[in-house]
């Protein structure tokens, strides 16, 4: 039996306490595998023959640097004006992505948005007003590319059903209140005084 050094309680014998007690010869650990890593060449990895390395690793970063740009360009759109940009951005942020969930027009990085974003300007450039604009899209894409669909019967519930659920909830909300409210002054208090 072992003794716990800590606090002299007995414990159980690992397996190779028992084997050595026996005289088991136990074979001895299997030294770990080294890992597979790859070997550098000696102009990569700064050793001898270093001469030019830096000169490698700088051509890299700044050529990683020049393409990492290309990632986030954005197509600029040709405005002929600032007055025609800042109604194309309003117009924009008033139009839903049909792609996106809940991202404007003018917010989203989709390929379709893009493609939106370019057919508005078209149609602005060809003297279309706003509303047209909005009709044509909702033409083609249903009252979802509207961020605030006209009130018409097909939209009536997007109106409605927000103040209907909310009123409903608050009737709900007062008639539990009020009937907890009513059981609480019917109980009786316990003769003890306790009130639980």
């Amino acid at each position: 039996m072992i003794l716990c050094a800590s606090k002299g309680i007995p414990s159980s014998p690992s397996v190779v306490e028992v084997e050595q007690a026996v005289g088991l010869r136990v074979p001895p650990p299997t030294p770990a595998k080294a890992p597979l890593t790859p070997t550098l060449s000696p102009i990569a990895d700064g050793g001898e023959g270093a001469k030019g390395g830096w000169l490698l690793h700088a051509l890299i970063g700044l050529l990683l640097c020049l393409f990492a740009g290309s990632a986030f360009a954005v197509d600029p759109l040709p405005f002929r004006d600032a007055a025609e940009e800042a109604r194309f951005r309003e117009l924009a942020a008033e139009l839903r992505c049909v792609m996106c969930q809940n991202q404007s027009l003018a917010d989203s990085n989709a390929p379709i948005a893009q493609d939106l974003r370019r057919e508005v300007l078209e149609l602005m450039q060809q003297g279309k007003t706003d509303e047209q604009i909005k009709a044509f899209l909702t033409e083609r894409y249903t009252d979802f590319v509207l961020y605030r669909p006209a009130m018409s019967g097909s939209t009536l519930w997007i109106w409605i059903a927000p103040p209907l659920i909310f009123l409903v909830g608050a009737v709900f909300v007062f008639v539990l209140v009020r009937r907890r409210s009513s059981a609480a002054a019917a109980t009786p208090a316990s003769e003890d005084g306790d009130a639980w």
